[in-house]
């Protein structure tokens, strides 16, 4: 657990792993999907319009054998460089979702960031 709006610093540089974001509504349907590897409290999943990304499990409802999310979600990556600093704006299953000095906003790896 982390505290809302703690500032961290980048160990190591990071990369995005996709070029487009799935952005989901609170109540958007989603299908789980097979065939990508095992993250720990995250499952892949494919939005209405098609497009696939990882969704934290703890958001993930199911209901008469539909699922859905309870909360609005952003699958954005940030890339960053060693030495930058982010603010965290709140964490789920290992990863932070930070905002950057400039604003952009996305998913980060807690193992890559250090508080100061």
């Amino acid at each position: 657990m982390t505290d809302e709006n703690a500032i961290y610093i980048v160990k190591e540089d990071f990369k995005r792993s996709y070029e487009y974001s799935v952005k989901l509504k609170h109540g958007d349907r989603v299908i789980p999907t097979e065939g990508k590897e095992s993250v720990k409290g995250w499952i892949w999943c494919r939005s209405m319009d098609g497009t696939e990304a990882w969704v934290p499990e703890t958001i993930i409802v199911q209901k008469n054998g539909k699922f859905s999310v309870n909360s609005d979600y952003d699958s954005t990556e940030l890339t960053v460089r060693k030495g930058e600093t982010v603010k965290v704006l709140y964490e789920n299953s290992g990863w932070f979702f930070c905002r950057k000095d400039n604003k952009d906003e996305g998913w980060l790896p807690e193992s890559i960031l250090n508080r100061l």
